[in-house]
Formats: structure tokens, sequence, C-alpha cells
């Protein structure tokens, strides 16, 4: 489904932290959409949002 490039994680207060995942998807319709509904459904993980897509 896809590659993972880089997994980091960051501290943003109130114990709560942030999984910034870097993932590489072919170029076809609807493939973010379905790696985050596999990344929210992810026990203890709150929300997911797409902070960029671009192609290379």
């Amino acid at each position: 489904m896809c590659d993972i490039n880089r997994i980091e994680t960051e501290d943003i207060g109130f114990g709560l932290r942030a999984l910034r995942v870097e993932v590489i998807v072919d170029d076809s319709e609807g493939k973010i959409d379905s790696v985050e509904r596999i990344l929210s459904s992810t026990k203890g993980v709150g929300q997911v949002d797409s902070e960029g897509v671009s192609l290379i």
C-alpha cells in the first residue's frame, strides 16, 4: 500500500505527542485516504492530518 520513509515523534504538551509519518504511495486516487484511515484506526491515535502532498 505504501512505503514508510520517515517516522518522528514530537511532544506537543499536556502529555500529548505527535507522530509524524512520511509515506510514499502510488499516484492513484484514494491512496492517501486509505493510509489516513488505517493510521486513524490504530489504538491510541486520536487524529490524522495530511500536512503535505506532492508528486515525486
